[in-house]
Order: structure tokens, then sequence, then C-alpha cells
């Protein structure tokens, strides 16, 4: 009886214990599935394309522009009569204004209506009073097509300090003087230094090609000469203020493949921390089933007043497979792969005869050598955790870089670490 007490008292230990490790383990579970449901709210960086932006509405990226201006006239009847082409020579030279008003319909193409003169020359003499005679005063108006080279070829940045525009121009002029009026072609580039958000400065450079007519004098016979060489050119350098009027930005368009890519990410590392989730839940169900046959054969020991032997049968070795993703570049792991790892190191203790086979690879921009070296580092970043962080001997890893992957069908979705534990 003495014997038959000890025993009952120890079953209710037992069970007691089975209860409190049974608890621990469920909320242990608990926790690792609050963890995977967690990720599906994070915030991640959002990628977006270096050359597309969103449209914005018209009445959105207008400016306006004035400054002072010094000019050089150049006429076509002056040819062969030796003048200095010095644009420094005062019998050439004027000083003027100009303004204008213009719009931007994307980062890199715009439009704008400039004015500009007033003071002019016909370059007939090297005497300025004389050449002042024909062409005292003058205007033009240009529309323009304007091509922000900075943007087109360098993507758009709103914090950019320095831009570079080229711009061809189509417009008519008119001699106040003479009471003439002309076609012309323009052509010039425009730097603009950003200020503030609504204020830059500039320094326009342009040249006109009007007809041989504006300056109320033409040359007295043809000359076989190229056909730019007959028209009044006049060569215009201006500094002034540019200010942006109402929304002056842009927003960049979100990268959907690499949008899909971080999603795939996320998705990947949920599934590795749910699967986590159901092998710790396969090992409590399987551990309560232990302890519950260990309760009946302590049970049937009592009836029966007999040993039981317990039978301790080796786990059979199955084969696992895991993915690390990584982001574009690098091969550092984040937290929310972190699981994919853990994952195997838990298979690796509890299969202590398993070793682990590590491949990286990534997608397919950048240099041959450089994907190789990358992939080589992804790989060795898994085996690294592995043994600092989980303390498995390096004896049982085998991590090699295999560079550009052709696993998944998007060339961006290939960065990744694959673990085959066997």
């Amino acid at each position: 009886m003495i014997i038959l007490g000890k025993n009952i008292i120890f079953v209710a230990k037992l069970l007691k214990n089975i209860n409190l490790t049974y608890m621990k383990r469920i909320f242990a579970f608990m926790a690792v599935v609050c963890c995977a449901a967690t990720m599906t709210f994070a915030q991640t960086e959002v990628q977006e394309q270096k050359y597309s932006v969103a449209t914005n509405r018209f009445w959105s990226n207008w400016f306006v522009t004035g400054g002072v201006s010094g000019s050089v006239f150049y006429s076509n009847q002056e040819h062969d009569l030796g003048f200095s082409k010095s644009p420094f020579k005062s019998f050439r030279n004027a000083l003027g204004f100009g303004v204008g008003v213009g719009k931007w319909f994307t980062p890199g193409i715009g439009t704008r209506i400039k004015f500009q003169g007033v003071s002019g020359k016909n370059v007939i003499s090297e005497s300025s009073s004389i050449n002042r005679c024909g062409m005292k005063n003058y205007w033009t108006v240009n529309g323009q097509v304007l091509f922000n080279m900075s943007n087109l070829l360098c993507g758009y940045n709103e914090n950019r300090i320095w831009n570079l525009s080229l711009y061809p121009g189509l417009g008519i002029m008119r001699n106040m003087s003479g009471n003439t009026y002309a076609m012309n072609l323009q052509l010039g580039m425009m730097n603009t230094f950003k200020i503030t958000k609504h204020f830059d400065v500039f320094a326009d450079v342009n040249i006109i090609f009007a007809e041989p007519k504006i300056d109320g004098t033409t040359a007295e016979k043809e000359h076989n000469r190229a056909l730019f060489q007959n028209y009044d050119k006049i060569v215009t350098a201006e500094i002034g203020v540019k200010y942006n009027i109402g929304k002056s930005t842009w927003k960049k368009t979100p990268d959907v493949d690499a949008i899909n890519a971080i999603n795939a990410e996320q998705v990947a590392g949920l599934n590795a921390s749910l699967q986590a989730a159901k092998d710790e839940n396969a090992r409590l169900k399987a551990s309560l089933s232990k302890q519950a046959n260990e309760i009946k054969e302590l049970q049937d020991q009592l009836k029966a007043k007999s040993n039981v032997v317990v039978n301790n049968t080796p786990t059979q070795i199955n084969t696992i497979e895991t993915m690390v993703y990584f982001a574009q570049g690098k091969s550092a792991i984040t937290s929310a792969q972190r699981a994919s790892v853990e994952r195997v190191a838990n298979y690796l203790k509890q299969n202590p005869e398993a070793k682990v086979s590590i491949k990286g690879y990534c997608s397919p921009e950048g240099p041959a050598a450089f994907n190789q070296r990358l992939s080589e580092a992804r790989a060795n970043a898994v085996k690294t955790m592995l043994v600092n962080k989980y303390k498995i001997d390096a004896s049982r890893i085998d991590a090699k870089g295999c560079g550009v992957g052709s696993i998944f069908s998007k060339g961006s979705w290939n960065r990744v670490a694959i673990s085959t534990a066997q």
C-alpha cells in the first residue's frame, strides 16, 4: 500500500508538471503566431522609379522669369568688311531685359513664351552712333520648348541645386525704329540655381537668327556662303530671377516590381514564421502524446505491478528547404527573414546528423563579378547567423554563391539564399 500510495503521488505530480509545461508552450506558440501576424502591418520604405513621376494638375508647375541682358549684334551685310568680331566692342553690344512665363508639363519637358529687347544695333560701321540709327529699339517674342537635361539624363530630384535646360524657339521680331517685322529662330541654354522652394536664379544664353531685313539694311549682293550666314544674328546673355508659381514639385511613381519583391519578401517571412509555429505545434502535440503514454504506462504499472519498457525509436530524418529574401544589392538578413534561418537551426538541433547546403543567388542587375560576390555574401550571411546566433557547428554547413538566379520569372525576386537541410 505504501508503494501504491507513492506511485499515486508521483502520477499526480507528473500531471501537474504536464499542465504547467503545456501552458507555457501554448503561450510560446501564441507569441510566435502574433509576431507573424504583426508582420503584415509593418510599414516598408516605398520604392520609387527614377525617371517616372505622376502627372500634376494643369495649374501646377508654372513659372515666370525676369532679368537684365547684354546683347551682341552681327548683321548679314557686314561680311567681308573686316569688322572686329569681339562681343565687347561698343558698336556691337547693347543692354536690355527679358521677361517670360512658362510651364513644365513633365520634369524634363516644358514651354515658355519670352519677350526680350529693347535696345539694338545694325552693324554697318565701327561707329556705335551710326549703328544705332537703323535699329535703335526692337523687341522679339518667342515660343520656346524647354528640355531639362538634368532631369532627363539623371532622373528627377526636387533637391537638386543646379539644373541645365536647352531650348529651341520660334517667334517674331519687330524693329521699332524702322517699323519692320521679321520671323526668327532661336537656340538657347538656361542654367537655374535653386535658392528656395519658389525662387531660383538663372543665367540664360541664346542666339537669334532673324530675317536680314530686320535691322533695316540688307547686303548689296548675294554671297555664296552657308544659309545661316545670310541671317542677322543676336547673341544674348541674361541673368535674372525665376519664380515658381504654386506647386512646383513632382511626386515620383512607385516601382511596382520593387514593391512586389518587398511584398514577396514579407509574405515569405510570414510563411516562414507560420511554418515555424506549425512545427512548434506539432512538436507540442508529439510531446503531449509521449507524456500521455508515460502516464498510461505508470497507471498500467500500478495495476499490474510490473515494469514497462519505453520504446525510444530514433526519429527519421526528413528534408526541409527554406528561402531568405534580400534587398537589392544587400546581403544583410532583415528581421522579417530570421524566422527562415531559425527554422533551419531548429531542424539541425533536432537532427544532430543532418547537414545543410546554402546557395546564394542575386538578380541580373550589375556586372557578373559583383553579382558572384553578392551571391556568396548572401549564402555566408545565413551560415554566419547559424553559427553565431544558433551555435550550429560550421562543419555541418556548406555555403556557396551561384551568381544570377533564374528560380523566379521576375528577376528582382531572385535575390535569395536557399537552405536545404537533410
